[in-house]
């Protein structure tokens, strides 16, 4: 009983405190957590959790390296540490400080530096997934990141809703190098360019025929698989220069890229 009266004596205390800093405008959510840790410590002798948004994140991350492969691992690692750069020293705070305006900035700012909405919406979906981990554990009663709006999807040049992350400048580099020891090189590095500067999907470049390309003019008519919408789009000069050092076709029916023609998508990326 004495014990009992002890320990709810530290309550009354540390509530009593809370209250006195919460008047002087000093009751921040780290300080109550610090005060409520202290009164489980002395009380039952165990320690309230306490992570900071960044050591969750990147403690987040380890794990993510142990269980998924090398390429989810850095995509996820990318999301995760520009958003901790973009919290600066918010993110030595507790990870229940972070709040849904501090994941709508992150949104915004990557929005006005250019980037798609589509791989904006892409960024704030990969990051409810370390959020939600601390909600399931209980370290957060919140995810900040699940309340913040998305972004409005971009439409593609074929009116259809795109909703691939798109591939960087040097993503696109690094595809092109990877086709010169094929065997059908020259096609898939033309499909890859032609799919980049277009925003077309892989099918429709790979059943491309060259009766939908006109050099004089520098552009390219085709009608979309997915909306039978007709497209034109205006050639590239990467991509004029590609196709010009191509053989010339034997009629307007003749695919551009003729080994890759008829096949389906599979995969993430690729044709089968």
């Amino acid at each position: 009983e004495k014990t009992d009266r002890t320990e709810a004596m530290e309550v009354c205390l540390t509530l009593q405190r809370a209250e006195t800093l919460a008047r002087q405008g000093m009751l921040t959510e780290t300080r109550a957590r610090e005060l409520i840790g202290e009164v489980l410590e002395r009380t039952t002798g165990d320690k309230l959790p306490f992570f900071t948004a960044e050591a969750w994140l990147r403690d987040w991350l380890k794990g993510k390296a142990v269980a998924k492969s090398e390429g989810t691992h850095t995509k996820y690692a990318a999301t995760v540490e520009a958003f901790i750069v973009h919290l600066g020293a918010r993110a030595k705070l507790n990870i229940g400080a972070i709040t849904a305006k501090d994941v709508s900035s992150f949104r915004d700012k990557q929005i006005a530096s250019g980037k798609n909405p589509n791989t904006v919406r892409y960024l704030i979906k990969q990051l409810r997934i370390p959020f939600n981990a601390a909600r399931r554990q209980g370290v957060i009663t919140v995810n900040p990141a699940e309340g913040v709006v998305l972004p409005a999807r971009k439409k593609a040049e074929d009116g259809s809703e795109t909703t691939k992350h798109p591939f960087t400048p040097e993503q696109v580099t690094a595809l092109l190098k990877g086709t010169s020891d094929m065997e059908n090189g020259k096609d898939w590095a033309g499909l890859v360019l032609f799919c980049y500067y277009t925003g077309a999907r892989l099918q429709d470049g790979a059943n491309l025929q060259w009766s939908a390309v006109d050099l004089p003019a520098r552009t390219i008519t085709y009608r979309a698989r997915k909306t039978g919408k007709v497209v034109v789009v205006p050639m590239h000069p990467e991509l004029e220069a590609h196709l010009i050092e191509l053989p010339s076709p034997v009629s307007a029916k003749a695919f551009v890229f003729p080994s890759l023609a008829g096949k389906s998508t599979g995969g993430n990326s690729g044709l089968s």
